[in-house]
């Protein structure tokens, strides 16, 4: 008997094998049948590490949790600092962040990086200690501080010309008096 005549009309002239369970394959694994399932559970389990990548970044990316707030708007959590390089870092970005730098019995400043301001960084001052500057001692400011440049620079330009940073509250107005500011260090 002519083999073509048993063989799958799309498919002619191919050999035919038994496998040990009795179904008849082609030699050329080229016209298997394809199996629908086998396909979709690779373009699965392809998405889902896709998904568990995304979210492994995302993750790692991470610095600050977002919360919603009473009236529904998106609030940030603010980042206590250990170190100046937290806070000149997240400076950078304007992340909500906080850090008090102290210098002995000579000076306690109180920084927190609020966000972004109209032009550059919000960022609130307190001298909780100043020996240099007594009358500034638990006074507060906050000022749109330039995050193009390093953190202690942006701050001496502030104190140097507050109104150009848009400087206000009570230290501002005592650094508007003084000839010299000194920065504590």
């Amino acid at each position: 008997m002519d083999n073509s005549s048993q063989n799958d009309p799309g498919v002619p002239n191919q050999p035919e094998t038994q496998n040990s369970s009795g179904y008849q394959q082609y030699l050329d694994p080229g016209n298997k049948p394809k199996n629908p399932l086998r396909k979709i559970l690779f373009l699965a389990g392809g998405g889902m590490l896709l998904l568990v990548i995304i979210l492994v970044a995302a993750l790692a990316t991470q610095k600050q949790e977002d919360k919603t707030g009473d009236q529904g708007q998106l609030v940030r959590e603010t980042v206590a600092c250990g170190d100046e390089q937290c806070l000149a870092s997240n400076f950078q970005s304007c992340t909500p962040s906080e850090y008090t730098y102290e210098n002995a019995d000579i000076s306690s400043v109180k920084y927190k990086i609020q966000g972004f301001g109209e032009v550059g960084c919000s960022v609130e001052m307190e001298y909780i200690i100043s020996k240099y500057i007594p009358e500034a001692q638990g006074k507060e400011m906050i000022c749109d501080f330039d995050n193009t440049v390093d953190f202690a620079s942006a701050v001496q330009y502030a104190l140097d010309y507050p109104d150009d940073y848009d400087c206000q509250g009570e230290l501002s107005d005592i650094f508007r008096n003084r000839e010299e500011v000194i920065i504590p260090s």
